[in-house]
């Protein structure tokens, strides 16, 4: 690296000093930054006559009350001659980022190819290898529209080439594209290198990016596809990002209750038997008292004629039935629940699918009065 740095400079200086050859000896040439104007304005038959004072009748200088004429507007080409002889002695002296600036500042006012060929010097010297390609590139396309105006200029085409070989080896050249093309992509996709947007206009055109990890992304409406290249100097790539999947919809997500039962599953196998072993332990009891006092008035009732006073063991009887219903329901719809809990892997199978159906399984759980009901599909 230190002797292509050493080798890029010496020939940007050996070019310099050839186009500035060049310059001097084009006849009829547009002057260059490179070339030293002509110091006397007088030697230009194009400059304006020096007009001498007039003079008061008694022979004194005086004011002819005529205002004093415009003195001449500053040639621009002696502006950017100029800022580039104060740019090439900072640049001699190692004052890069000064001398970064009067050279475009020369070139502002005047394009020249050697001005625009020590931005390209400087910007190198500044470790900007990218940006350093970039203005060698548009260095070499003004040589070129001066070589066709002026033969004094192809010297100064023919190095301004050999120098843009040289920064080439030094940066990598990417050219990004969409599998399918990018014309029909939605309104709003954007690609982005390494962070940075890259106009729609460079899409699938060369790219120059600097050695190194490569971050390129795709986005739009649908998603984000992403590549990481790695890229060497002096490479030439190209890459096809894939376009965004949209998300399908799949099946309905259960509501949280289905995973919940699958894990308590047996628990709750557990507290419907124990429901339902409850309500038949109370149907035993309370449908033992029912017999008991229905035992007691068929006694005391002969015929179906009752005492007066027994209608409070009536109305026992009555309650001491509806209990014992209310607890024979019970136990049936509990040791039905409980006996399904326990056998529903049974009943579902094992495999994934059932596995899945399992989890999404629409059940529902109710309670009311004296009941307890369990719905759903198997």
């Amino acid at each position: 690296m230190r002797l292509l740095h050493t080798n890029l400079s010496m020939l940007l200086t050996c070019l310099v000093v050839a186009t500035t050859s060049a310059d001097v000896g084009a006849q009829g040439a547009e002057a260059d930054p490179a070339a030293d104007p002509a110091a006397d304005p007088a030697a230009d038959p194009a400059a304006p006559p020096t007009e001498e004072p007039t003079a008061t009748p008694d022979g004194t200088p005086g004011d002819t009350g005529e205002a004093p004429p415009e003195e001449p507007a500053a040639d621009p080409r002696e502006t950017a001659s100029k800022a580039y002889r104060e740019g090439r002695a900072a640049f001699e002296a190692g004052e890069f980022d000064r001398a970064l600036e009067l050279f475009r500042s020369s070139h502002q006012v005047h394009q020249s190819p050697n001005s625009r060929l020590m931005i390209a010097k400087t910007l190198h010297e500044l470790g900007q290898p990218v940006e350093a390609y970039k203005e060698m590139v548009a260095a070499e396309q003004e040589a070129v529209a001066a070589a066709e105006a002026n033969d004094a200029y192809i010297d100064t085409l023919n190095a301004a080439r050999e120098v843009l070989a040289q920064l080439r080896s030094g940066v990598s050249v990417m050219r990004v594209t969409v599998v399918g093309g990018h014309i029909d992509l939605p309104p709003g996709s954007s690609i982005s290198i390494n962070g940075l947007d890259l106009p729609l206009a460079e899409w699938g055109e060369p790219i120059v990016l600097a050695p190194g990890a490569t971050t390129i992304t795709l986005t739009t409406i649908d998603g984000e596809t992403e590549q990481t290249l790695s890229l060497a100097a002096g490479d030439d790539q190209a890459t096809a990002l894939e376009r965004p999947v949209a998300d399908t919809v799949g099946e309905p997500e259960g509501d949280g209750f289905g995973e919940w039962f699958e894990e308590n599953r047996e628990t709750a196998a557990f507290v419907a038997g124990g429901v339902g072993a409850a309500g038949l332990i109370t149907f035993a009891i309370f449908g033992g008292m029912t017999l008991s006092s229905y035992g007691d008035l068929d006694d005391s009732c002969p015929g179906g004629n009752c005492p007066t006073g027994s209608q409070d063991d009536i109305d026992s009887g009555q309650t001491y039935q509806t209990v014992a219903n209310v607890g024979l329901v019970v136990g049936l719809v509990g040791a039905a629940a409980s006996a399904t809990l326990f056998l529903l892997p049974t009943i579902l199978g094992s495999d994934d699918d059932t596995e899945a159906a399992r989890r999404h399984l629409p059940l529902t759980i109710g309670i009311g009065p004296g009941s307890l009901t369990i719905g759903g599909s198997f």
